[in-house]
């Protein structure tokens, strides 16, 4: 479960929970990762990539805020998934789509996928298909860089301990701060529980 310090949830992950503090300028990320495989962009593949992100984002709205677009021709053909907040209008979620997709290109531009949030929409874009296939390794890949912020949580790191599991602060590698919670096994804390438990360390940290 992966919260927004202090009171937005967004990204789920499980047995640790993510907390991504917000950053003070905008429009940075809340998160996002590039994919490690991949890489060696063909100059086809960033021009229909360009193309793509470029027509989802003036794409007449759809009514549900959702988008799986594809363009391009094989082997550098381009998967996109758009997806926004069911609470916000469109012009807002266009916004949203067209600060994700102009920071992914930036942030992971020698990278074939790469996915990104934001707290009223998330985009994904890769050179295979995406929609409807469950993924794994993604997830051991978004596990192993929170791990890595938190430098395999250390116990100097420790902002508090609960009966559901120990708290921890760190740093991503693009610099946002994360409070990371380890639950114990049988744990079944939920969302609300996790954020007021979170707060209240930080605000026990801070001299």
């Amino acid at each position: 479960m992966a919260m927004i310090l202090p009171s937005r949830p967004f990204y789920t992950l499980c047995p640790i929970f993510l907390l991504l503090i917000r950053a003070t300028t905008q429009p940075d990320f809340q998160f996002y990762f590039c994919a490690k495989d991949g890489g060696n962009v063909t100059d086809a593949y960033r021009a229909y990539l360009d193309n793509l992100l470029s027509s989802l984002v003036i794409k007449e709205d759809n009514g549900f805020g959702f988008y799986n677009l594809s363009y391009g021709n094989a082997p550098d053909k381009v998967y996109t998934l758009g997806l926004c907040r069911e609470d916000v209008d469109s012009e807002v979620c266009r916004t949203c789509l067209n600060d994700c997709s102009y920071l992914l290109r930036q942030r992971c531009s020698n990278k074939e996928e790469a996915v990104g949030w934001y707290d009223n929409c998330t985009l994904r874009y890769s050179n295979r298909s995406m929609f409807g296939i469950m993924e794994t390794s993604r997830t051991y890949e978004i596990f192993e860089i929170i791990r890595g912020g938190r430098d395999n949580f250390p116990e100097a790191n420790k902002l508090g301990q609960g009966g559901f599991g120990s708290v921890y602060r760190g740093k991503l590698s693009s610099g946002q701060e994360i409070a990371v919670k380890r639950l114990s096994r049988d744990s079944r804390q939920g969302e609300l529980e996790f954020k007021n438990e979170v707060i209240t360390s930080c605000q026990a940290s801070t001299p």
